[in-house]
């Protein structure tokens, strides 16, 4: 397989333009609001302590590096604000609002950009087919749990501002 040869050029470029196009498809998921997207991801682990919500809650807004824009009943979608560099760039999620007993939840899912993790997994699967496993199953497992962490320490952070932002009355929230 040419692709595959010593030397050859063609592979890089290829990843090169995918993982281009992989970031550039990200954004454009998050700043259009696909909800599949944002509902795609994991269970934060915890749930965040009862909130208050507001009687006319704000459709969208930003508070703390996070944006986020109400996609349904009970539907927050959140990301990182792009201009804001308080939280890792195209962490997204979905938190659903539940009413357990007398008191309102959040139910946070979240997600890291999955470009970086589906390189990090190529980058694993060719170098098993090139025999180079050895080398690259270590970096490539390394890569993905450093994203995991990362981002999961974002999503906490994320939750916490996103509970903050919601609890304010009718759309009051800064600009930062």
């Amino acid at each position: 397989m040419e692709l595959l040869t010593p030397g050859s050029l063609t592979l890089p470029l290829l990843v090169a333009f995918g993982l281009l196009a992989g970031f550039v498809l990200e954004a454009l998921f998050l700043t259009r609001g696909a909800g599949w997207y944002y509902a795609m991801g994991l269970p934060l682990g915890r749930t965040p302590s009862p909130y208050e919500p507001p009687a006319r809650p704000a459709p969208q807004g930003r508070h703390g590096g996070l944006r986020f824009r109400r996609i349904g009943p009970g539907l927050v979608a959140f990301w990182a604000d792009r201009r804001d560099r308080r939280l890792p760039s195209l962490l997204h999620g979905l938190a659903v609002e539940r009413v357990v007993g007398d008191t309102t939840v959040l139910d946070v899912r979240w997600a890291p950009p999955f470009t970086p993790l589906v390189a990090a997994a190529w980058l694993i699967v060719l170098g098993l087919i090139r025999g180079e496993g050895q080398i690259t199953l270590p970096i490539g497992l390394m890569m993905i749990g450093a994203i995991g962490l990362l981002y999961h320490r974002g999503a906490v952070q994320a939750c916490r501002t996103l509970r903050f932002a919601l609890q304010q009355e009718e759309g009051r929230t800064d600009a930062g």
